[in-house]
């Protein structure tokens, strides 16, 4: 006990482990006037030097292919000029045609070259970029998933990052050939006549401010649309993964209203920042229009002084649409690759988020001087709750646990009974360490488990809840998920021990029959019994049992408690239950009340004292009466 008092003094206010959440690191992301700051920059840049090999090659086939791209209507107005001469040059116009042939072969290698690294690049870049933020979703503390839904964080996973890969393999290429292509032009303009390059660049900056006022009005452009979209993802989700309880309940055409409602809303809101676009559009092609009229006015003036050929004018309004449209281009692209970058910003709100409670301290703490254990040889299984309070993140005015104290000796069964909210099922989740209590610790062995590394502790607890989750693969792999590498004797053992491998041989495809989504092809106690035999492959020292049994019909009980029987042999369990059948046998019953244990002892001793636990009792056996007598 001096051992537990001393560890309980030193770590006592040590709500997190060691590790501070960070909501959003400061120095990145986008700031309050939409520009990408240094931090997320880095993010990016981190993810494209992986594909420096490939991203050159498409260089490359972009510099060739504009170049190439370039040159073409230059050749072009050498060729009108060949053709329109008065003693025509058939030698110089085969020349011509063969040069303009050299240059549509090469436009389409290197064209290609640019299209496939470009994409293989991208490609690469938003896997690598998913992995990492379902990586760093997956170390997430369970206090994140409070705050945040299944939907949202899948649309980060999707849409946003599908968003990443369309800006890296679309715009980022686009907006290169554009600015190649509108340098180009302007130096052959300059080239074919400084007097015309004149009046389009007093067009130029018609454009370019027309673009800087657009660009800050559409700054913000699809934000309120993908958020109402994002809240349509999680809906939807929510609505089909839960598909039995909404036709049970004859809401589907409910779901499809709210569904429909948030789409609209999601439209709506982009509505102004589509008409600013199309307004914005309509203005640069007639700017580039008036700019082409004025071109060909005083370009034709120029002709008929003999100043300029037929074909260097071709060239000339040739080369101005193209610089016109670059400019176009570069503009539309910019608010495509800024949408993009601000999509990233929800990424990267992941990326940077320190988890509270980390899902390993190997990694986390690998240069702090604090040293916290990763195992403990020969663990007894002795649980303490010692002065604990708690309130959930996302209701810090309900106190759940208030000073609660607990103990488990190894090999102990305690069954914790009471009313629902009592702060039952809260013990359990503390003791897996999914929160920290805000007040008091919990020691395992007399260690408190904030010094244990947390992947190892909840090695060493088995649970099988009142709904166990199931994923939606076969059943072998559901027996083998918390032992992946176990062989298929060692499965059948553990279904054996479970009472679940009669029912599982009487299946055609066996141990491969798929459950469903969320075990839905199995009964409950068939799921039941198949998270029992999960738990008993992990081989754990402490067993957590919370409602196991409340769901089952009488025949299905009795194969589940016997199986939940030979699975607490030699192992401490806490277990939460509301049936007599389920803590009559348990070594110590507590009788938990608004986070307070107000009775402690066995069952025959609360029920000689008369108080809490006895009422319990008889209000379920009168209720078991009740139901027999209809």
């Amino acid at each position: 006990m001096e051992k537990v008092t001393r560890r309980k003094n030193k770590v006592k206010n040590d709500k997190g482990g060691g590790v501070e959440p960070v909501e959003k690191s400061q120095g990145s992301g986008l700031n309050k006037q939409g520009i990408i700051e240094s931090g997320q920059i880095k993010w990016l840049i981190k993810h494209i030097k992986k594909e420096s090999f490939n991203l050159s090659m498409a260089a490359i086939g972009i510099v060739i292919a504009s170049g190439m791209n370039v040159c073409v209507p230059f050749f072009v107005g050498r060729l009108v000029d060949s053709i329109t001469q008065i003693v025509s040059d058939r030698s110089s116009l085969l020349s011509l045609v063969f040069l303009l042939l050299f240059l549509v072969i090469g436009m389409s290698i290197f064209n290609g070259m640019r299209h496939y690294f470009i994409i293989t690049s991208a490609e690469r870049i938003a896997s690598n970029m998913r992995y990492e933020v379902f990586q760093k979703i997956m170390e997430q503390d369970v206090e994140f998933f409070d705050h945040h839904s299944s939907g949202e964080l899948v649309g980060r996973l999707s849409t946003d990052t599908n968003a990443l890969q369309a800006c890296v393999s679309f715009s980022s290429e686009m907006m290169a050939r554009s600015i190649l292509d509108f340098m180009g032009c302007v130096c052959i303009l300059f080239n074919l006549s400084y007097k015309l390059l004149f009046i389009i660049l007093l067009i130029v900056p018609i454009i370019g401010i027309g673009s800087v006022v657009f660009q800050r009005f559409l700054g913000n452009l699809g934000r309120d649309a993908g958020d109402y979209q994002a809240q349509a993802a999680t809906l939807a989700q929510e609505s089909i993964s839960s598909i039995r309880s909404v036709k049970s309940m004859a809401q589907e055409h409910r779901q499809m209203q709210i569904y429909n409602n948030l789409l609209t809303k999601s439209s709506n809101s982009s509505r102004r920042g589509i008409l600013g676009a199309a307004t914005y559009t309509g203005g640069m092609v007639f700017a580039s229009g008036i700019c082409t009229l004025m071109v060909l006015w005083y370009g034709g003036t120029l002709v008929l002084d003999k100043e300029l050929t037929t074909g260097q004018l071709a060239s000339f309004l040739a080369y101005t649409a193209m610089a016109t449209t670059s400019l176009m281009t570069i503009s539309n692209v910019y608010l495509d690759i800024k949408k993009a970058l601000s999509v990233s910003e929800r990424v990267y709100e992941i990326i940077t988020r320190a988890p509270l409670i980390p899902v390993s301290y190997q990694e986390h703490f690998r240069d702090t001087k604090k040293k916290l254990l990763t195992n403990i040889e020969n663990l007894c299984g002795e649980i303490l709750f010692d002065h604990v309070t708690f309130s959930y993140p996302t209701r810090r005015d309900k106190v759940v646990l208030k000073d609660l104290n607990l103990k488990l000796s190894p090999g102990m069964v305690v069954a914790l009974v009471g009313e629902s909210g009592g702060g039952k099922t809260t013990c359990t989740q503390l003791l897996q360490r999914f929160y920290d209590p805000d007040k008091g610790c919990i020691f395992l062995d007399g260690i408190d488990i904030k010094d244990l590394d947390p992947m190892f502790l909840r090695s060493q607890i088995g649970v099988v809840s009142q709904e166990p989750h199931l994923f939606g693969t076969t059943i072998k792999e559901n027996i083998k998920f918390g032992a992946p590498y176990a062989s298929d004797e060692d499965v059948i053992k553990a279904a054996k021990q479970a009472n679940a491998h009669d029912f599982i041989c009487k299946f055609p495809l066996g141990y491969n029959t798929p459950v469903g989504e969320r075990g839905t092809q199995l009964s409950g106690g068939q799921k039941q019994r198949v998270a029992i035999a999960q738990a008993i492959m992990k081989k754990p020292k402490i067993l957590l049992l919370d409602e196991a049994t409340s769901a089952l019909d009488s025949e299905s009980e009795y194969l589940v408690q016997h199986a939940l029987d030979e699975l607490m042999k030699g192992k401490t369990t806490l277990i939460i239950a509301h049936r007599l059948s389920t803590v009559k046998n348990a070594d110590q019953v507590c009788v938990i009340t608004n986070g307070i244990i107000i009775e402690k002892g066995s069952h025959q001793e609360l029920i000689d004292l008369k108080g809490v636990y006895k009422q319990l009792v008889d209000k379920q056996l009168l209720n078991k009466s009740t139901r027999q007598g209809v």
